[in-house]
C-alpha cells in the first residue's frame, strides 16, 4: 500500500504498473469510486453516461455505472430506478424536467442488505432515510433531469442538463434496478453483492481474522463499514474503523483483517476492458 500522498489522485499516480494491476496498469485516472450517502430528503432525478457518450460529448475516458448497498432504510425507504411499466417512452421528452418525471420512474422499496444496480444510462433518484454505500466508476458527469424546484448555494435553482439527459438515457437498460437482499454470514467466505461489467462487490462480517488473496491482475479497495481492528498487506500495518478506505496493491500478496470487534467491510475491484 503506498503511503505518502494526499488524496486518491496522488496514491493511483504515486503506484507501480505492478502494484495497479496488470487489467488496470495504463489508466491516468483511478476507476473506481466508493462513498457512503445519507440521505434526509429526495435527491434529485438524474443519469449518467455511458463510455461512449461520455468520450464524445465529455472528452472523459468513461462514463458512470453504479451500484448502491443499502446499509441502513427507514420503513417504506425507496429509490427509483428505470423507466416504469406502462409509460409509453414516447412521453420522455414531455417529462424531462418536470415533476411527473418522479413518477414515469420506477418505485422500489428497499431494506437493509439490498443491492440495486444502476448501469449507466438509468434514470433514478433516491429518497430519503437511507444510508447507502455507493461503488461507482470514478467520474464526475451527471445530467440532472429534475430537482423539485431546490436553489443552490446562489439562491438560484440549479441547472438541469435535459438535451444530454435525453441522449444519455437508455429508458430499457439491462440489469437495472434491484439485484438480491444479501445474507451476511459470519467467516471467510464473503457474499458477492454485485458482479458487473466494470466492478465487482464482494461483502464480509466477520470478529474473527479474515485472509483474502491478492490478484495480479487488480488492486483491491476495501470499505470498512463497522466495527474496528487492524488491515495488513505488503507488510504494512493499519488500524481501521468504520467508514474508512484502504487501496491494496495488485502484488501485495494478500490481504489480513484482523477485527477487535464485530466488523463488516466490502472489498471492490476493477473488472473487463478499461481504456
Amino acid at each position: 500500500m503506498p503511503r505518502g500522498a494526499r488524496t486518491l489522485g496522488e496514491l493511483w499516480q504515486s503506484m507501480e504498473n505492478p502494484e495497479r494491476g496488470t487489467a488496470v496498469a495504463g489508466l491516468g485516472r483511478f476507476p473506481l469510486l466508493a462513498k457512503i450517502l445519507f440521505t434526509s430528503d429526495k435527491l434529485s432525478v438524474q443519469v449518467h453516461p455511458d463510455d461512449d457518450f461520455a468520450r464524445r460529448h465529455e472528452r472523459e475516458p468513461w462514463g458512470k455505472s453504479e451500484a448502491w448497498y443499502v446499509l441502513e432504510a427507514e420503513p417504506g425507504a425507496w429509490v427509483r430506478v428505470g423507466w416504469a411499466e406502462g409509460v409509453a417512452p414516447t412521453k420522455l421528452d414531455a417529462l424531462l424536467g418536470t415533476a411527473a418525471i418522479e413518477e414515469a420512474l420506477r418505485k422500489i422499496v428497499v431494506e437493509r442488505g439490498d443491492v440495486v444496480s444502476i448501469p449507466a444510462g438509468t434514470l433514478h433518484s433516491i429518497g430519503p432515510g437511507l444510508i447507502l454505500c455507493e461503488v461507482q466508476q470514478y467520474s464526475d458527469v451527471t445530467y440532472r433531469v429534475y430537482d423539485y424546484e431546490r436553489p443552490g448555494l446562489d439562491g438560484r435553482l440549479r441547472e438541469l442538463h435535459l438535451e444530454k439527459a435525453r441522449g444519455a438515457a437508455k429508458l430499457a437498460a439491462a440489469n437495472a434496478g434491484l439485484c438480491r437482499r444479501a445474507v451476511l454470514q459470519e467467516g471467510a467466505a464473503g457474499r458477492v453483492l454485485f458482479s458487473g461489467n466494470r466492478f465487482f462487490i464482494e461483502n464480509f462480517e466477520s470478529s474473527s481474522r479474515v485472509a483474502l488473496p491478492s490478484d495480479p491482475k487488480h488492486f483491491d479497495l476495501i470499505v470498512t463499514l463497522a466495527g474496528a481492528g487492524r488491515i495488513r498487506a505488503a507488510g504494512v500495518e493499519m488500524k481501521f474503523k468504520g467508514a474508512e478506505a484502504f487501496l491494496v496493491a495488485a502484488n501485495a500478496g494478500g490481504i489480513e483483517i484482523e477485527p477487535d470487534e464485530p466488523s463488516q467491510w466490502l472489498r471492490t475491484f476493477p473488472v473487463g476492458q478499461w481504456q
